[in-house]
């Protein structure tokens, strides 16, 4: 941007307007000269008096909802689903779900009270998609894994790589982005 400064000048009413960064060399007409109006907007429908009671007591009874500005909202640490195989159970392994992976593992680590981590091996889908129904996606991918069953629903006879290609599998052919 130049330092010059420029007088604005209507070519009309040779008024001064007002100045500018750039010299005019074509010819400027001031709003005055135009008769420029401010825009006007439609105007709103009337509310009769109940109906803007009514609108009042409604807004009342509506709780106020506050906008997370953070990417990450406080307490939250992602959407994960995972495989996971520990130390009494090496022969197994389980595909779970949760939101605070942390805190899970932990549970996990600490699972046989034994001293060091009872987890063998673990595999963490770190989901990038912030509207994705967690519940859903498990369940899909549980039903659809063709391992026999441990015991309980999450528990497979298989290992970790088989569980995690078919993970990776249901992922992809649902278009959900994630990282490992």
């Amino acid at each position: 941007m130049s330092s010059v400064v420029y007088n604005v000048v209507c070519s009309k009413c040779l008024q001064q307007t007002g100045y500018s960064h750039a010299p005019f060399s074509h010819e400027f007409v001031c709003a005055v000269c135009l008769n420029l109006k401010k825009p006007s907007l439609p105007s709103k429908p009337r509310m009769t008096k109940s109906e803007a009671r009514r609108a009042q007591r409604q807004a009342e009874i509506r709780p106020v909802t506050k906008l997370i500005t953070d990417f990450s909202p406080s307490g939250r640490s992602g959407l994960y689903i995972y495989a996971v195989v520990i130390k009494q159970h090496p022969d197994k392994v389980k595909i779970g779900m949760t939101r605070k992976w942390v805190n899970r593992r932990r549970s996990y680590a600490n699972w046989d009270l034994s001293p060091g981590d009872a987890i063998i091996d673990e595999r963490v889908f770190c989901i990038s998609e912030e509207f994705i129904d967690l519940e859903k996606l498990e369940a899909h991918i549980l039903s659809t894994f063709g391992e026999p069953r441990a015991f309980g629903a999450e528990w497979f006879r298989s290992d970790i790589d088989t569980a995690c290609q078919h993970i990776d599998r249901i992922m992809c052919a649902n278009d959900i982005s994630y990282t490992l």
